[in-house]
C-alpha cells in the first residue's frame, strides 16, 4: 500500500461515513433535502479536518518507518527454538515488563497469550496476541499480531507495527539472554 492511497482511502471513507451518518441524523430532523445538503457540508468540513490535522501527523510519526507500517492490522513471525512450557512462560513474563501493556490472558492450553494495551495519545490501545506452533526439532513458531482495538481505524499512527517489532525484539533478547 502507498502512502497516497493509504490517505486517499481515508479521507474519502472519513468524508463519505461522517457526511452519510450526519446527513441521515440532519434528514430525520429537517427532511430529506435539508439532510442532503447538511451531509455534504458536514462530510466536507470532516474530510478538512482530516487533510489539515490527522494526515500530517500520521505522516510526521510514520515517515521514517518501512512501507508495511502503513497497514493498520500487523503481524510478524518468529522462530525459537526451545521447549514449549520454558518458551511461553518467557512470552508471558517478557509481556510484563512492558510498560505498555495493560492486560494479560495466558492460554497455556490454547498455546496463545492474549494482551491489551493502555489508551495512549495516538490510539484506544492495541490488541495484542501471540499464537503458538510447534514444529520438528524444538523449533516453535510465535505469530505475534497487533489490531487496534477500535476495528474502524482507520490511522494508527504506526503504533501497531512498532508493538509487533518492539515485542518480537524483545521475545528474542530474554530467550537468548
Amino acid at each position: 500500500m502507498t502512502r497516497t492511497k493509504k490517505y486517499l482511502d481515508c479521507f474519502i471513507k472519513m468524508a463519505f461515513f461522517s457526511g452519510i451518518i450526519f446527513g441521515l441524523f440532519m434528514g430525520l430532523m429537517f427532511g430529506f433535502g435539508p439532510g442532503i445538503k447538511s451531509g455534504i457540508i458536514f462530510g466536507i468540513g470532516v474530510s478538512t479536518v482530516v487533510i489539515l490535522v490527522l494526515i500530517p501527523i500520521d505522516y510526521f510519526l510514520t515517515r521514517n518507518l518501512p512501507a508495511e507500517a502503513l497497514k493498520v492490522n500487523q503481524n510478524r513471525e518468529i522462530h525459537v527454538k526451545g521447549d514449549f512450557e520454558k518458551v511461553f512462560e518467557e512470552c508471558l513474563q517478557t509481556l510484563k515488563k512492558l510498560k505498555y501493556i495493560r492486560r494479560i490472558y495466558p492460554l497455556k492450553d490454547e498455546m496463545t497469550i492474549s494482551a491489551r494495551t493502555k489508551i495512549s495519545n495516538a490510539s484506544w490501545g492495541e490488541d495484542i496476541k501471540l499464537i503458538f506452533r510447534l514444529n520438528n526439532n524444538n523449533i516453535i513458531n510465535i505469530d505475534i499480531y497487533s489490531t487496534p482495538v477500535m476495528k474502524f481505524t482507520l490511522l494508527d499512527y504506526g503504533k501497531n507495527f512498532k508493538n509487533v517489532e518492539n515485542i518480537a525484539k524483545e521475545i528474542i533478547c530474554a530467550l537468548e539472554g
